[in-house]
């Protein structure tokens, strides 16, 4: 059996267990409502029981709700509660450079934005998180020990493995299960309650000889046991999803990387320099980060020596044999050379050395031109001055009568940077820009929105980099800035047919132009995956319409959306070459489904 196909084995088995062990989570608060209800039930008092059960359900579900409004706090406030520091785009430290490298890599590659990067200073041991409901207001944070120890193929295992937190939504669940656990709890501290009410109440009636208010202890201590027993097994079951989801992050990992030993190798420094945090909030966090150095039932990390046998079976746990910390410089880019494979879903090698050679001419070409916030504004709007089929000063004046003249002449300035871009790097450089502007403020952000949706809008056409752009903004800033809520994702794609056929048509058009023989064979492939008929009549879809059928397709059932995703990259890798314009329409398509997907080939590679 392959490499390949033990790693999506491995995934499949976290998951599996994961989907276990939240149903078994579900189960347990079930049971507590049933155990304070029941005894009423068997002793015929119906009618009680009901209200018990109702009471009890209702308390659950608004301490868990109250708790959840508690944790909704974005990356960035967990971050600073861990005395974490942002690292500037601009830095020129060796260590700090090449660990935001690595991130940005390891954005390109896996198609997720780059999240801020933070590093906890005189943190010497080896640690690392994620924390973020959501890609969008995901940060990623390192120990200085993390950063400077670690050599690059181990530092990018380590960014690899924080990537699978944030793609899979781990953060999300856990605080979900967190939000419930707290409401079992509630439980407890309501049943406390009774009690010394009760013997408050039996005091005062002693007096009188009535002893009514020792009614009141029996159901509150019945409250305390069943509800502390049930938050036990709360906390011990999120632990046990914890671990699943620490299995699953490392498989994930050498899926983005296909380098197994940057991972194990990581793992196996950090079992020896140790993972431990001192600050003060830190235990709070634990479930985040990468390594932890606690072994109990409620260790939210499996112990190193597992993880280390999962992703390495044959190779040995020993820490004596690793190579020394690395002298860093801002030249050290390689990537070790690992077999290949062609297992579908793989990042690989190939995508991350692309990622790498991609970051490299961007910043060749363009240097430090978004490394500050107004640099970065300025930058997405000389690319789209670029595109625009007026000249380019033209569409930069117009910006400058909309009142942004100190943007427009920055614009200008850079534009022969911008110029110097690859046409197919002007993507993966927005990628990088439109997440820095989330320093904006609220009203700058506004004015900065529509001056872009305007200058895409102006000369009467969009292109795929254009309507991406849009996309982009929209997606990954508007919820930062507008409270935008996403649409339902309730539509199945028999329901949504029509605008499915409108994407794959403008999918296999964008390879095969005018090919109704790549299109029939396209058809024929992927009917069984859409479980309907691919129609390859009708002309080719323009920008526009393709943006109205996303607009459309965003409201597709999760499942269904990540199996369009991937049919994506199927139509547009049939024929072995993928296209800058295919690209971009795929960069259309993620934002548009919130998906994070990647052609697995490089453009113009065969």
């Amino acid at each position: 059996m392959s490499n390949a196909t033990n790693f999506f084995e491995r995934q499949d088995d976290a998951r599996r267990n994961t989907s276990w062990l939240v149903a078994l989570f579900a189960v347990a608060v079930v049971l507590v409502i049933l155990a304070l209800s029941v005894p009423l039930f068997v002793n015929g008092r119906v009618q009680e029981g009901l209200v018990v059960g109702g009471v009890v359900g209702v308390v659950v579900l608004l301490a868990s709700g109250f708790r959840l409004l508690q944790l909704r706090g974005g990356g960035r406030v967990v971050a600073e509660g861990l005395g974490g520091r942002v690292l500037p785009a601009s830095t020129r430290d060796p260590a700090e450079r090449r660990l935001l490298n690595v991130v940005e890599e390891m954005a390109l590659a896996s198609g997720i934005p780059a999240p801020p990067v933070y590093v906890m200073d005189d943190e010497m041991q080896i640690n690392a998180f994620a924390a973020g409901l959501r890609p969008e207001d995901a940060v990623l944070g390192f120990t200085e020990g993390c950063m400077r120890r670690l050599p690059r193929d181990e530092l990018q295992g380590v960014v690899a493995h924080e990537f699978s937190h944030i793609k899979h939504g781990d953060m999300r669940l856990n605080i979900r299960l967190m939000g419930l656990i707290f409401g079992l709890m509630a439980l407890v501290y309501l049943g406390w309650t009774i009690i010394r009410i009760g013997f408050h109440s039996a005091a005062m009636a002693r007096k009188k000889e009535d002893a009514g208010g020792l009614a009141l202890v029996l159901p509150g201590l019945a409250l305390v046991v069943v509800g502390g027993v049930g938050a036990f097994f709360g906390s011990l079951l999120k632990a046990m999803v914890s671990r699943q989801r620490e299995y699953l992050a490392d498989a994930s990992a050498v899926q983005y990387t296909r380098n197994p030993a940057g991972i194990a190798n990581a793992l196996r420094r950090l079992g020896g320099v140790g993972s431990s945090v001192k600050h003060k909030n830190a235990a709070e966090s634990s479930h985040m980060f990468f390594g932890r150095g606690v072994s109990s039932l409620f260790a939210t990390h499996p112990p190193i020596e597992k993880r280390v046998k999962a992703i390495d079976p044959g190779g040995q746990w020993t820490t004596g044999k690793l190579p020394s910390e690395p002298e860093i410089t801002l030249e050290s880019r390689g990537v070790q050379s690992v077999p290949t494979s062609n297992a579908a879903g793989f990042v690989g090698h190939a995508a991350v050395a692309a990622a790498q050679a991609t970051t490299v001419r961007v910043q060749d070409a363009v240097g430090d031109a978004a490394d500050d916030l107004l640099g970065a504004v300025a930058s997405v709007f000389a690319i789209l001055a670029l595109e625009d089929e007026d000249p380019p000063d033209v569409p930069l004046q117009a910006l400058a009568d909309r009142g942004l003249q100190q943007v427009a002449a920055e614009a200008s300035r850079l534009l022969p940077r911008m110029s110097r871009l690859q046409v197919d790097d002007r993507l993966p450089f927005l990628e990088h820009a439109l997440p820095v502007m989330a320093g904006l403020s609220e009203s700058q952000y506004h004015r900065i929105r529509e001056a872009i949706l305007a200058m895409i809008e102006r000369d009467g056409g969009v292109t795929l980099l254009e309507a991406a752009t849009g996309r982009m903004l929209i997606g990954r800033l508007d919820r930062r800035f507008r409270g935008h809520t996403d649409p339902k994702r309730n539509r199945s794609s028999a329901q949504l047919r029509g605008p499915i056929n409108v994407l794959l048509r403008g999918l296999a058009e964008a390879g095969h132009p005018g090919d109704r023989t790549a299109l029939s064979t396209l058809s024929k492939q992927q009917s069984a995956q859409l479980g309907f008929g691919f129609e390859v009549e009708g002309p080719a879809p323009g920008v526009r319409e393709l943006d109205a059928a996303l607009a459309r397709l965003s409201r597709l059932e999760p499942e269904a959306s990540a199996r369009l995703g991937e049919l994506a990259v199927v139509f547009v890798e049939a024929d072995g070459v993928v296209q800058v314009e295919e690209r971009e329409l795929l960069a259309l398509v993620g934002s548009a489904l919130d998906l994070s997907i990647k052609p697995t080939l490089d453009s113009g590679a065969g």
